[in-house]
């Protein structure tokens, strides 16, 4: 559908952006752990990537909110 196709490509634009920032890898690692993976707690995710909560949860709310952006939200 053309609202499945806009997602689509919101999410995937939103990956190439993050990926640009110096520390893209890493916010990237951060939204596959808690979205796609859907494996770890936030603690789990900050563990592994030796970052902080906080900085997980921000770098997951920020690919969120671009991905709304790009879908026209």
């Amino acid at each position: 559908t053309l609202q499945s196709s806009i997602w689509k490509n919101a999410i995937k634009d939103a990956i190439i952006e993050t990926k640009r920032l110096p520390d893209g890898n890493e916010r990237m690692e951060a939204v596959r752990l808690r979205f796609w993976d859907n494996t770890y707690e936030l603690y789990g995710i900050a563990k592994q990537i030796f970052v902080s909560e906080d900085t997980v949860k921000r770098w997951t709310n920020s690919f969120v909110q671009l991905v709304g952006k790009n879908a026209g939200y």
